[in-house]
């Protein structure tokens, strides 16, 4: 099974806010929601239950804030520890001669 994912995590260096994100896999756009979140929370815009209803879906989804913008975001690093396979988008070409 996968390891437990773990909550972002953060910390100001330098007057920037460095925001830690780590899974096994995200979804298209997943990153830049979660730190529009979390910017809207600490902009008092959002509490922690609002969050908490978004993630269950029991309160309207427009209520949700924007996502994060592009810029300023950027992927430091991705680790691939053999634990999982990959396979290509082509067909017959598998990561790992399948």
């Amino acid at each position: 099974p996968p390891p437990p994912r773990k909550p972002p995590s953060g910390r100001v260096t330098s007057g920037h806010i460095v925001i830690t994100a780590r899974a096994p896999s995200f979804l298209y756009h997943q990153v830049r929601l979660m730190v529009g979140t979390l910017r809207a929370v600490g902009a008092g815009e959002l509490s922690p239950d609002d969050v908490t209803d978004l993630l269950e879906g029991t309160t309207d989804a427009s209520r949700a804030p924007p996502m994060a913008p592009a810029h300023g975001l950027y992927l430091e690093r991705v680790h691939y520890d053999g634990r999982r396979r990959w396979r290509s988008r082509r067909a017959g070409q598998g990561a790992e001669g399948d």
